[in-house]
C-alpha cells in the first residue's frame, strides 16, 4: 500500500466514524532527512532511513496545500503526526519540537540546521522496532493553517531524559517498507460564533520544559542613539597598591640645559673642629747672622753692702800630704783669700803641682792658684 492510499484510507475511516459536521484530511511528508553532529557538512536528504540519537536529529515537513482555504483555528478539531520506527539500536524515548526557520531536504546540514523551540512533546517511548508512533500536533497545525507560525515542520531528537536513545525511522525514499511520516487532521465546520463564555479558572502551571538548543546569533542591529550622560557615581574605595613594576630601560641623555643664575650665598657654616697636628717639617737652613748690635750703656754700680759677721771656726781637717809650694785659695762664702801651705790642715791637695784645682775647704768650693 502506498503512502497516498494509506492516507486516503485513514481519512475515509475518519469520515465514516466522525459525527455530522466533521471530516478528515491528511498530509504527507514532503521533506524528511536528518542532520549529524559528527558529519556537520554532510546532507542526508536522499537517505532511505532517518537516524535519531548518537548526534543525529530528524527533520520532517508536511504539505498542507490540499486543505481547504480560509481555515480558522476552530476548524481544526484534532491533528496527529504518525511516524514508523523501523529499527531500535538503543531503546529509550524521543522529544518533538517545532522548527522555526526554513530548510531544504537536499541542502540542510548540521552546520546549517534551522532554529527550533523547546519540545512540545517529551519522553515519547521508543522501545520496540517496527511500530507506528502517533503524537498530538493539534495546536501546531492550528498555528500553521492560520499563519500564526510558518510551516517549517518538526524536529525529532533523542529525549533529554534518555540521551542514549538510538532509533531509525523510514523516510519517504524507502522503497521496501514505504512508511513515511504523515498527518491526520480532523476538520469541523464552524457555525455562527456564540457568545463568549465566562473565563475558566486558571489551570496549574505546567513543569518547565528542558532548555532547547541555542539558535544561531542574529545579525547585529544598528547602534541606537546615545543616551544622556547619567550623573557621576560616588568614588569607589581605592584598591590596594599594586606591586612595583620592574625598572624600565634608561632613556637617552637629554641635551644640557642652560646654566642657571648664581644663587644667593648661603650663611657661613660653623667652624669645624681643629684637625690633628701634622708632622714637624724638616729644620730649614740657618739664616745669615745679623749685625752685632751696639753696646748698651754701663749699668749703675751699687754701693757695697755691709760686711757680714765672721762665722765660727770650723773643725780642723786632717793633715794633707806635703805640698810643693804656697797656694792661694779664693773662698766663695766670705770672699776672703787665704794663703795655704801644703801642710795647712784646712786644705787637701788633689794633684801634685797643679796650676789650678778644686779643694774642699770648710765644706765649701774654692779656686786654688799656684804661686
Amino acid at each position: 500500500m502506498t503512502s497516498t492510499n494509506r492516507v486516503a484510507t485513514c481519512a475515509l475511516a475518519a469520515i465514516l466514524m466522525a459525527p455530522v459536521g466533521l471530516f478528515a484530511a491528511g498530509a504527507n511528508a514532503t521533506a524528511d532527512t536528518y542532520i549529524s553532529s559528527s558529519a556537520s557538512t554532510s546532507n542526508f536528504g536522499t537517505s532511505t532511513t532517518i537516524n535519531i540519537g548518537n548526534g543525529n536529529t530528524a527533520l520532517i515537513q508536511f504539505d498542507l496545500s490540499a486543505l481547504p482555504a480560509g481555515l480558522s483555528a476552530t476548524n481544526v478539531g484534532k491533528a496527529t503526526m504518525t511516524f514508523y520506527v523501523n529499527s531500535v539500536v538503543v531503546g529509550g524515548a524521543v522529544d518533538v519540537s517545532q522548527v522555526t526557520s526554513g530548510w531544504t531536504e537536499t541542502g540542510v546540514t548540521f552546520g546549517t540546521r534551522p532554529t527550533f523551540l523547546p519540545p512540545f512533546e517529551t519522553g515519547i517511548a521508543t522501545s520496540a522496532a517496527r511500530q507506528y508512533i502517533t503524537v498530538d500536533v493539534t495546536q501546531l497545525v492550528k498555528d500553521w493553517v492560520t499563519g500564526v507560525a510558518p510551516n517549517n515542520g518538526v524536529q525529532i531528537s533523542a529525549a533529554v531524559a534518555a540521551p542514549s536513545t538510538v532509533i531509525l525511522l523510514d523516510s519517504k525514499e524507502t522503497q521496501t517498507t514505504s512508511h513515511p511520516a504523515f498527518l491526520d487532521i480532523v476538520l469541523q465546520s464552524a457555525g455562527p460564533a456564540g457568545p463568549t463564555g465566562p473565563a475558566g479558572p486558571a489551570g496549574p502551571t505546567g513543569p518547565t520544559g528542558p532548555a532547547g538548543v541555542a539558535g544561531p546569533t542574529g545579525a547585529t542591529g544598528p547602534a541606537g542613539a546615545a543616551g544622556a550622560t547619567g550623573p557621576t557615581g560616588p568614588t569607589g574605595v581605592a584598591g590596594p597598591t599594586g606591586p612595583t613594576g620592574s625598572a624600565g630601560p634608561a632613556g637617552p641623555t637629554g641635551p644640557t640645559g642652560p646654566t642657571g643664575s648664581t644663587g644667593v650665598t648661603g650663611p657661613t657654616g660653623p667652624t669645624g673642629p681643629a684637625g690633628a697636628a701634622g708632622p714637624t717639617g724638616p729644620t730649614g737652613p740657618a739664616g745669615v747672622a745679623g749685625p752685632t748690635g751696639p753696646t748698651g750703656p754701663a749699668g749703675f754700680t751699687r754701693a757695697a753692702g755691709p760686711t757680714g759677721p765672721t762665722g765660727p771656726a770650723g773643725p780642723t781637717g786632717p793633715s794633707g800630704p806635703a805640698g810643693g809650694g804656697l797656694y792661694t785659695a779664693s773662698q766663695t762664702p766670705n770672699a776672703s783669700t787665704r794663703w795655704l801651705s801644703p801642710t795647712t790642715s784646712n786644705a787637701t791637695a788633689i794633684t801634685t803641682n797643679p796650676s789650678s784645682f778644686s779643694v774642699s775647704l770648710f765644706n765649701t768650693s774654692c779656686q786654688i792658684t799656684s804661686r
